[in-house]
């Protein structure tokens, strides 16, 4: 399965030519998947260690605690495994497709599915998806909570609650131990929210006016009504949206955003008249990718609106690295231009259209975006000031995982790259969302 090794990294190539997930590192195991295979990989050489079918398509990239470690698969299981030996431990069906990654905390799992209009008895109310809690070691149910559709990205694990955000634009929290809904708000976040410094952030795309923009957020973790005082929301950064937005698709004309959701709670932003129109998801449903997500390098918050990769402190915007000539080098429209690539088709640069620039991962001193046309970008986190350029050679489209100054990332067509960076500072962003709680923090 190793293409070719050196030295400073290797490439392997996968049972089967399909997109690869952003890995995972735990135990002195990387955890991976695409298609019908899944396994462990050697760090720094690419031996296969263990090598499993999960049973379903298109594993997601997985969360661990202790020895157990959780991916979900497309059509349509949670699934838990041993991280030393692949071991099964249990796999349960969730729904007719599942979009997103699982998150895990304190031996919980939390995972989402799509429901194909389900009709809550008490209310009459028509749900699309649903968030689970599921105890780690036997899969048992501990509660369930109905959605609009289903989650982009993964749930999100931050202070005592969950926070997801969904293909149909709502951004909804939950109490981590009994799942009694929070908030809820329209907002059509761009990926998943991330948790620091007691908010969640997001990115999230506006009408305003004849024109559109992307904004960086920061919210309070919303409260049962009637319980403090509403806490007021930081609008962090805000620059136009790009190119090809007007001829984004509407994905989802018939859905009743209303429905399944009580009143927004007060201390959340309501949203402007105009942005509550149809307009969907700006990407579409898509189980390889999982939005566009802030990250926080210690205290650094960075995150890619439209083509520019901007960079947030204390509330205020302290660099910026243009990222539209990413495009240009991989020949492709930019993302609001919905094209959708299926990977059953030739593989093709052409093909890639409906993603962004980049994606990013983080650690304490570093912000790392990997981008469509194949480079990781690594710059300083305080100053923006670009560390090293690594040409990978391949699509990406996923966080890479950080560890121990080595960079792990997969990629479009079917291949887990890895390098050597030689620099001590990227270490500690081990999985999707930097962690099992997919918060966006790195952790050493």
């Amino acid at each position: 399965m190793v293409e070719s090794r050196t030295d400073d990294g290797f490439v392997l190539r996968l049972p089967e030519p399909l997109p690869v997930p952003t890995p995972t590192v735990h135990q002195g195991h990387i955890l991976v998947g695409a298609g019908l295979w899944y396994g462990a990989i050697a760090p720094r050489r690419g031996d296969v260690v263990w090598a499993t079918q999960p049973g379903d398509i298109n594993p997601t990239s997985a969360a661990c605690e202790g020895n157990l470690c959780a991916f979900n698969t497309y059509s349509c299981t949670v699934v838990v495994v041993e991280a030393d030996s692949g071991h099964l431990r249990t796999s349960k069906w969730l729904g007719p497709t599942v979009l997103s990654a699982p998150a895990i905390a304190d031996g919980t799992v939390y995972a989402s599915f799509t429901s194909a209009r389900h009709r809550i008895s008490d209310t009459g109310d028509i749900a699309n998806g649903g968030l689970v809690a599921l105890d780690l070691e036997t899969g048992g149910l501990r509660w369930r909570h109905w959605l609009d559709r289903d989650v982009v990205g993964a749930p999100v694990v931050g202070g005592d609650g969950v926070h997801v955000s969904t293909w149909g634009g709502t951004l909804m929290s939950f109490g981590r131990d009994t799942g009694e809904l929070r908030g809820a708000q329209t907002h059509f976040a761009l990926g998943r929210p991330t948790w620091h410094r007691d908010r969640l952030h997001l990115a999230r795309l506006q009408r305003e006016a004849q024109t559109w923009r992307v904004d960086l957020l920061g919210l309070p973790a919303p409260t049962p009504v009637g319980e403090g005082p509403p806490a007021p929301y930081w609008h962090l950064a805000s620059i136009p949206a790009v190119r090809g937005l007007a001829q984004r698709r509407r994905l989802y004309p018939g859905y009743d955003r209303d429905a399944v959701f009580p009143p927004a709670a007060a201390d959340w932003p309501a949203p402007s008249d105009a942005s509550r129109a149809e307009i969907g998801h700006p990407y579409g449903q898509d189980h390889i990718y999982g939005g566009v997500s802030p990250v926080h390098a210690g205290t650094t918050t960075a995150v890619v609106l439209g083509d520019q990769l901007v960079a947030v402190r204390d509330g205020r915007v302290t660099w910026t690295r243009d990222l539209s000539d990413t495009y240009e080098r991989a020949a492709i429209a930019p993302y609001f231009t919905h094209e959708r690539w299926d990977p059953r088709r030739a593989y093709g640069m052409r093909a890639l259209h409906g993603y962004p620039p980049a994606t990013l991962s983080a650690a304490p001193e570093r912000v790392v975006a990997t981008t469509l046309d194949g480079r990781a970008l690594i710059l300083d986190a305080t100053s923006g000031q670009l560390q090293q350029t690594i040409e990978l050679g391949h699509p990406v489209v996923n966080e890479a995982v950080l560890d121990d100054g080595w960079l792990y990332v997969g990629t479009l067509d079917g291949r887990l790259v890895a390098v050597n960076t030689a620099d001590p500072a990227i270490d500690g962003w081990s999985t999707y969302g930097g962690n099992a709680h997919r918060d966006g923090h790195p952790r050493i």
